[in-house]
C-alpha cells in the first residue's frame, strides 16, 4: 500500500510540473494505461475534463492512436492472465475463453439446451390423455 501511495504522489509531482495541457496530452495514454484503461479516472487524476478527452480524440489521430494502443495493452495483459489460467487448467477459464474465441470456430455452450427444446415438440401430447 505505501509503494503505491509513493508512486501515486511521485507521479502527481510530473504531473505539477506540466505547466500546459499539451504535456498533459503527452502523458494521457500512459496514464490511461497505469489507471487500468479508466478514462474517467483519468481525466480526473490529471484534472482535465472528460470532454476535452474525447475532442483531443476527435481532432489528433495520433492521440487517439496512442490512447487505444494502451488500451489494447491492457486486453493484451488480461489475455495472458487468462491463458495463464487455462494453462493451470482452470476450467471456468477455459469455459469462458471457448464461449468467447470459440464461438467463431462453432463451440456453442448452448447446444445441449437447444436439443432439449427441440425434442419436447416431439412429445405427443396425446400420450398424456392415454387411460387404461
Amino acid at each position: 500500500m505505501k509503494e503505491t501511495i509513493q508512486t501515486n504522489h511521485n507521479y502527481l509531482k510530473l504531473v505539477k510540473k506540466v505547466p500546459y495541457k499539451k504535456n498533459i496530452k503527452d502523458i494521457f495514454p500512459e496514464t490511461l494505461y497505469k489507471n487500468k484503461g479508466s478514462i474517467f479516472h483519468t481525466c480526473a487524476f490529471l484534472n482535465i475534463n472528460i470532454c476535452t478527452y474525447y475532442r483531443w480524440c476527435k481532432s489528433d489521430p495520433d492521440f487517439n492512436r496512442s490512447c487505444k494502443a494502451m488500451l489494447y495493452r491492457l486486453v493484451d495483459k488480461a489475455n495472458d492472465y487468462l491463458w495463464e489460467k487455462m494453462e493451470q487448467g482452470d476450467t471456468k477459464a477455459i469455459i469462458y475463453y471457448l464461449k468467447t474465441k470459440g464461438r467463431r470456430m462453432g463451440w456453442n455452450p448452448n447446444y445441449d439446451s437447444q436439443f432439449n427444446d427441440v425434442s419436447k415438440d416431439f412429445v405427443d401430447d396425446d400420450e398424456d390423455n392415454i387411460s387404461d
